[in-house]
């Protein structure tokens, strides 16, 4: 791994490496989740079908799916 291999071993730390590898996740969803916000509108269900599940925040049935689902749904369905 190039995380170990830049900042790990004898002249790194242990700990800053453990860091910047748990890092990787949360930027990854940070950035889909603001990247979510300015394209809401214009992302289809299908594009963003691999997030849903893979955490808290991108629950089935939390609040985040919830809108999505609801901005994909044609102007004066009720569904």
């Amino acid at each position: 791994m190039k995380v170990k291999r830049v900042i790990g071993g004898a002249k790194g730390c242990a700990h800053l490496t453990s860091l910047v590898i748990a890092m990787g996740e949360s930027v990854v969803q940070g950035y889909w989740s603001a990247y979510g916000e300015k394209r809401r509108r214009g992302l289809s269900e299908q594009a963003i079908k691999k997030f849903i599940n893979t955490c808290h925040l991108w629950k089935e049935d939390g609040p985040i799916v919830k809108e999505l689902r609801e901005s994909w749904r044609p102007q004066g369905s009720s569904e």
